[in-house]
């Protein structure tokens, strides 16, 4: 993924100490592992792992998840995802960083479309 995902930070975004809370960072963090998987196994796939560090409370005007493929193999690939925080000045700081697994997904067999 070329381009970093964005968020413009609201109120509600926020958790009880005034920074984003971790959940919306994670969710940022998964999506645009995601997209940067895309590019190589296209758009059918899962999450098949993720983990995240939180570096500093995440304080700003927008939210910035920018990642990257670091391995790709034929049905797995391997991202890392930077969160930073753009504050009012443009100033970014880093406060989390990601790291996907992503696996190819397979398409349902007859029998599992089936089943209740």
């Amino acid at each position: 993924m070329n381009e970093p995902l964005e968020l413009d930070l609201r109120g509600e975004l926020l958790n009880h100490n005034g920074s984003v809370h971790g959940g919306v960072l994670g969710y940022a963090a998964d999506d645009a592992v995601a997209f940067a998987a895309g590019t190589a196994l296209g758009p059918a796939l899962l999450t098949a792992g993720f983990t995240i560090g939180f570096l500093r409370p995440a304080r700003g005007e927008t939210l910035r998840a920018h990642a990257r493929v670091i391995r790709a193999g034929r049905t797995r690939v391997v991202c890392r995802c930077d969160l930073t925080t753009v504050d009012s000045d443009g100033t970014p700081t880093l406060c989390a960083v990601a790291q996907g697994t992503v696996m190819a997904a397979e398409p349902a067999r007859d029998s599992e479309r089936d089943a209740p």
